[in-house]
């Protein structure tokens, strides 16, 4: 059985026609299954057969290439989640960037009782050792509470007014001791001490004015001039109390109380101008603990903001 289709025109002489001769199977040469008569392909040659070691090796490459991949994406999205958080603090403004924890009450206590007891041991070691020292002012005579309570305040500012000295072995081993190794320790202390003490008064007095009066807004812009003009005005406070004080307790003038109150809170101590009252020595003693202090810090804070301002820091 055979069907033949003619394609194109004949007239042509055939050129342009398609023949098509597509033979038909009997259906009883198909058999009766699958396959039935047809032939079968001729099995594989046994050397083009995988061995199954290799495919085991290959299953383990890819599951190990796979692993790569999975790390590698974990890598990339701990990247993109890292630069996202970079990029949002670069966002952040000052005011919303968190500060530290606030102390608790043991921790503002410890800060605070610090320097007054180490200046107590170092006033109570000085007390055994008077012997050691000695005063060359022999124009006076101090109480020996007195002479321990200057010699403490000189030594451990560093002022050095030179009328107290120290005239024995010991007393200089002892001065070399505490002006060389303990300096550094009662600067960093007076300093925590003082900022605490800063801290504490503007909490007080946040809770005094934002309570009561003042909005919040507003005692954040008394707490930024207060940080601005404070640094500027308590070294000049200092020298003001310090040439009143000297003038009412001894018998200078105000310009050399002035120049006292200068060459005292500078630690330049000079020593050409001694404090000759007992009563002087002893307030001198007080102020010089505070004044250097307050001095040091503020001249700090002063040329930080500077710094900052010119973008040396």
């Amino acid at each position: 059985m055979e069907i033949r289709e003619d394609i194109g025109d004949q007239s042509s002489g055939g050129g342009s026609g398609v023949n098509l001769h597509m033979p038909l199977l009997d259906p009883s040469t198909l058999g009766s299954g699958v396959g039935g008569d047809l032939p079968h392909s001729p099995p594989a040659p046994d050397h083009i057969q995988p061995a199954p070691n290799h495919i085991q090796t290959a299953l383990e490459h890819l599951r190990v290439a796979l692993e790569h991949i999975e790390a590698a994406h974990e890598h990339i999205q701990g990247a993109v989640l890292l630069q996202q958080d970079v990029a949002q603090d670069a966002t952040l403004l000052p005011q919303d960037i968190p500060g530290p924890a606030p102390p608790t009450r043991l921790q503002v206590v410890i800060r605070i009782s610090m320097w007054p007891l180490m200046l107590g041991m170092i006033f109570g070691l000085l007390s055994c050792f008077l012997h050691s020292f000695v005063d060359k002012n022999e124009k006076r005579s101090l109480s020996p509470f007195a002479f321990s309570l200057s010699l403490t305040a000189q030594t451990m500012s560093t002022v050095g007014y030179g009328d107290i000295v120290p005239d024995s072995v010991w007393g200089k081993v002892l001065t070399l001791l505490l002006s060389f190794f303990l300096s550094g320790v009662w600067c960093y202390v007076g300093d925590l001490f003082l900022m605490t003490l800063c801290d504490c008064f503007i909490k007080l007095v946040e809770l005094m004015l934002v309570d009561r009066c003042i909005s919040e807004h507003k005692f954040n812009s008394f707490v930024g001039w207060l940080e601005l003009l404070a640094p500027l005005f308590a070294p000049i406070l200092c020298v003001v109390i310090g040439m009143l004080e000297f003038h009412r307790l001894t018998e200078f003038n105000y310009l050399d109380c002035l120049y006292l109150s200068v060459v005292t809170i500078t630690t330049l101590g000079y020593g050409d101008i001694v404090i000759k009252s007992e009563d002087a020595v002893i307030f001198a003693s007080f102020w010089i603990w505070l004044s250097t202090m307050i001095y040091a810090k503020c001249t700090y804070y002063i040329s930080y903001r500077l710094a900052r301002r010119l973008g040396i820091v």
